[in-house]
């Protein structure tokens, strides 16, 4: 881990949103990165050039969708365009750590949107190609596999009969 000052570190984080600090003593949020104004606007944008921070860290590419799907935020322009020519950039990540955001996208009753998001993006290509055939051959934003993400989301979140091999299943 690299120390610094609060600005420093918020200019190491992903996304503006994820740069914003709170100060405990003015009860107070500070904002070095822009987060605000995205809040605001419900966008989710890199800190610094997409294109840079998506080679960095390919896993970026797919939190970025994530956020997106849970907190129903469109992803900026320039990121978008990043995620487009750097998806297949993806298959250069940790298996382990692809794996658990995999998982992830299936949380906060968001999976329809963010498996969505993961196919129009193309990285469903890269990461799921049965997944992505699939799609395509049926219907494409008319297949049935959204219905399925979108049973799955209606389910409590809660609900224990909803493992992590059930969700792979659907």
């Amino acid at each position: 881990n690299t120390f610094g000052s609060p600005e420093e570190d918020a200019k190491r984080r992903d996304f503006t949103v994820n740069g914003l600090f709170y100060d405990i003593k003015t009860f107070s949020v500070i904002d070095y990165v822009g987060g605000l104004d995205d809040l605001e606007r419900k966008t989710m944008r890199c800190i610094g050039d997409p294109d840079i921070r998506f080679r960095e860290d390919p896993v970026r590419m797919m939190r970025a969708v994530k956020f997106a799907a849970r907190l129903d935020f469109t992803i900026d322009r320039s990121s978008q365009k990043a995620i487009f020519e750097h998806h297949a950039d993806i298959l250069n990540a940790s298996v382990p750590r692809v794996c658990e955001e995999v998982f992830r996208l299936f949380t906060y009753n968001s999976s329809c949107k963010a498996f969505k998001l993961l196919w129009e993006y193309k990285l469903m290509q890269d990461l799921l190609p049965d997944i992505h055939k699939y799609v395509e051959g049926s219907g494409r934003h008319k297949s049935i596999l959204w219905n399925y993400l979108a049973a799955l989301d209606s389910m409590p979140s809660d609900d224990a009969s909803v493992s992590n091999g059930v969700r792979m299943a659907v």
